[in-house]
């Protein structure tokens, strides 16, 4: 059988796309942000085993030494807790979406999402990327491990409007051999309307 293995797609404009490889170190405690709808925003990031995302408060660059960032996805806990079906989800009350309604669970892995305060008007830079378990491959009756599935998009960042609500999250599509790292501002209906990125850079 042979590997998939997933490359990445970006569009700008209609269909928004952002982010990047998620790794480095993140803060042990996420900063406290007000509230209130006409100093915040609130975003919710889609985390399962095998996923890393990071995001980073008022920067729109990714840092060298990807310090300062807040772990969503990605680290050993999150993966193992995923991995036998533990619901991760943490919510601070934003409303059911097209994307939050359709979790993506597989056999090894349960789908969950975290909801956080940010404040708006300040840029906000996530990177993501996901790895898969080795295919098994089988050539002339030996089945061996073969290549992993895997994906990153380049980092990207977007400023975030007071009051309003995001979805970000990697869409990986097999059978088209891509993944896109989505931004959606959630509407009044719980429609999905593209937000605008850009691509971010490494911070000099």
């Amino acid at each position: 059988m042979k590997s998939i293995v997933l490359q990445y797609l970006v569009v700008f404009g209609t269909v928004s796309a952002l982010l990047g490889c998620a790794s480095g170190n993140s803060k042990p405690e996420a900063a406290k942000v007000d509230s209130d709808p006409a100093a915040s925003a609130r975003i919710r990031l889609f985390g399962n085993n095998g996923t890393g995302v990071v995001f980073y408060r008022n920067q729109s660059c990714v840092p060298q030494n990807r310090q300062g960032g807040e772990r969503v996805s990605g680290g050993m806990g999150q993966s193992f807790k995923a991995l036998v079906q533990v619901d991760q989800t943490e919510s601070i009350g934003m409303p059911p979406s097209q994307r939050s309604t359709r979790r993506r669970d597989g056999i090894l892995a349960r789908e969950f999402s975290k909801e956080y305060h940010v404040k708006a008007g300040e840029p906000i830079t996530v990177t993501m990327g996901f790895t898969g378990t080795p295919q098994m491959v089988t050539m002339n009756g030996v089945t061996r491990s073969g290549r992993s599935e895997s994906c990153s998009v380049p980092g990207g960042t977007f400023v975030p409007e007071a009051g309003k609500d995001y979805d970000v999250y990697l869409d990986i599509r097999r059978s088209e051999g891509i993944c896109l790292a989505t931004v959606e501002a959630i509407d009044a209906a719980g429609g999905s309307v593209p937000a605008q990125v850009r691509p971010a850079t490494v911070c000099m």
